[in-house]
């Protein structure tokens, strides 16, 4: 391995575009030639134009505003296994990267040659601590739900080097190219924002692909406020009603959850996992229609302290 084609898709965050361009070189590792491909979706604030005066040797790719993440990754990757390389790593840019994420990725990728491998995803909390956002996901039970490992934990340093599991998070993800040529490209028409990561490392690792976090190689960012209780106690009653059936930019509506429901299961049982997952909305519905967000976040917080 002497160069990695590192795929970043952007929208309208150029100066965090930036900053995560100069954290990416400052942690590059001797003999590694880091090709930057981004993947500009459309953006109207000058990203673009800004990442080519900082960084002129990154490659820019376009698109209208409709690839989302999944089609703008899909896209990336494309365009890199067509020029040859053999190493793609899958990035967002709205991370702190630690100094030693990519040479901690490469540590793991060169004793699991075959393996797709990811950082763990952090959270530096407000009073300093650093919080697992997710270690990995695994298709648990019967009904083979998704269970994010580790999910809300504080980091510890003695969690394993290196944890197996069947999904991974997109954020900081490496893939060979016999990957691709083995189970096809990311699924942009299914899955064009939420869980694209999920649904290609999922079909991964029922393809004899390992799926791997190497919990030494660390990224931090923020939690995503469009999913789950989060945006049930911070949105307003009309943002949150008005968002139930977009499954691109939010995670916690009837669409989003169809498709974790149904993704790589026989029809009856994501049905049942559809149902019963449809029920917990329907409930959430009802208490954001009937409680106001601060009883709505003491909710929250009192269901989160009773699992600990």
């Amino acid at each position: 391995m002497t160069d990695i084609a590192v795929i970043v898709p952007v929208h309208n965050r150029r100066e965090t575009t930036l900053v995560f361009l100069r954290q990416l070189r400052a942690a590059g590792v001797d003999g590694i030639d880091l090709k930057v491909i981004i993947v500009d979706d459309g953006s109207t604030d000058g990203t673009s134009e800004a990442v080519r005066r900082q960084d002129p040797e990154v490659t820019i790719l376009r698109g209208d505003g409709n690839l989302w993440w999944t089609g703008a990754v899909r896209k990336g990757a494309e365009y890199a296994l067509g020029r040859g390389h053999e190493t793609l790593l899958i990035m967002n840019d709205d991370l702190e990267l630690d100094k030693r994420f990519l040479a901690e990725l490469l540590k793991v990728a060169r004793a699991n040659p075959d393996a797709l491998i990811s950082s763990i995803k952090l959270n530096r909390t407000k009073d300093g601590q650093e919080k697992i956002i997710t270690a990995g996901s695994i298709a648990s039970g019967v009904l083979r739900e998704v269970k994010v490992l580790h999910a809300d934990e504080p980091l510890r340093e003695d969690l394993p080097e290196v944890l197996e599991c069947d999904m991974l998070t997109g954020s900081s993800l490496l893939i060979r190219a016999n990957v691709f040529q083995k189970i096809g490209m990311f699924d942009d028409k299914d899955c064009p924002q939420q869980h694209g990561d999920l649904d290609f490392t999922l079909r991964a690792s029922r393809s004899g692909f390992r799926c791997l976090v190497a919990t030494r190689s660390r990224i931090y960012t923020e939690y995503n406020p469009n999913s789950g209780d989060r945006y049930l106690v911070n949105s307003s009653r009309k943002d949150y009603f008005r968002n139930l059936f977009d499954r691109k930019k939010f995670s916690y509506g009837f669409k989003s959850i169809r498709d974790l429901s149904y993704m790589h299961k026989p029809f009856l049982l994501g049905t049942i996992l559809y149902a019963r997952r449809s029920l917990g909305l329907m409930k959430k519905i009802i208490m954001k229609a009937c409680l106001p967000n601060k009883a709505l976040r003491m909710m929250v917080r009192g269901k989160s302290l009773s699992k600990k």
